[in-house]
């Protein structure tokens, strides 16, 4: 456990919402709260990475880029893993044994605008927020001209180890265009449903599984198993409130799809492996 008085802790951050103070750490999730000010310090355990492990798998790709063998957040490739906001390192619900009960953080009660970690209200963003468009979507009007995420707001960079990251919208048209896609009911006699995704190469036998996940939209989960949304880490180019994602279902593969990015959608990390350099000594 740790103190940190709050005049000096760069992780914290008090706002007032409806006459309610909150204290929220580095993952924006409220630690502490009280109707009738705050103490001098107050005590909490610091937020840790989650170290999860993942295979890398190489299909053969002309980037040479590796791809997850599972979502984040997954225990196994037929996993849905997590669920993210764009450009968000949390989930907005707890932990649980089973499935049949949400458990809503304090604060963060469903995934809508209300509940956006980039949102200040009334459709205005704090982040990645494009000049032309900082009028309509700007908070008090200001832009700063981040067009992806950034790596402190990459949930795979955060919670896996160094070098995964979330891929770009280019990325996922190179999976699409270089890979064989074949849509599964009951991949592996799980009962998940989504795409194997197979390398083209006659000497390359590496697949990876893409499972239908759904979406979270306010308290509702929709489409499990029968659509999949995966986020990319491209902002849309018309809208700023908008990011790019990965879109199917059972006769449909679109890459560059685009919608709001408060909603939660799961995540498959990639990376590259550096090439080895030769000794010329």
């Amino acid at each position: 456990m740790n103190k940190y008085f709050l005049v000096i802790a760069l992780s914290l951050v008090c706002i007032a919402m409806q006459a309610q103070f909150y204290v929220v750490d580095a993952n924006g999730d409220i630690v502490y709260s009280q109707s009738e000010g705050l103490p001098a310090y107050i005590t909490f355990e610091k937020p840790t990475k989650v170290q999860e492990e993942a295979d890398a798998v190489d299909l053969g790709l002309s980037s040479g880029l590796l791809w997850a063998d599972k979502n984040v957040g997954a225990v196994q490739a037929s996993g849905w893993g997590d669920y993210y906001a764009w450009g968000e390192t949390f989930t907005h619900y707890q932990p649980t044994e089973t499935n049949s009960e949400v458990l809503w953080k304090e604060g963060r009660e469903g995934y809508d605008c209300n509940t956006y970690l980039h949102c200040a209200g009334n459709g205005r963003l704090k982040k990645y927020v494009l000049s032309d468009l900082a009028a309509i979507y700007g908070y008090e009007g200001k832009a700063d001209n981040k067009k992806e995420i950034i790596k402190d707001d990459d949930v795979a960079s955060y919670r896996w180890e160094e070098g995964w990251r979330i891929p770009t919208k280019e990325e996922f048209q190179e999976l699409y265009e270089e890979c064989n896609w074949q849509w599964t009911d009951n991949y592996l006699e799980t009962g998940v449903a989504g795409y194997i995704v197979s390398s083209k190469q006659d000497d390359n036998d590496n697949s990876i599984f893409l499972p239908a996940a759904g979406y979270w939209k306010q308290t509702d989960l929709y489409d499990v198993n029968h659509f999949g949304y995966y986020w990319t880490k491209s902002l849309a180019e018309e809208r700023c409130d908008f990011a790019t994602y990965l879109f199917f279902y059972e006769d449909y593969v679109g890459p560059w799809h685009n919608g709001y990015r408060y909603m939660g959608f799961v995540i498959r990390p990639v990376k590259k492996v550096a090439k080895a350099t030769k000794n010329n000594d």
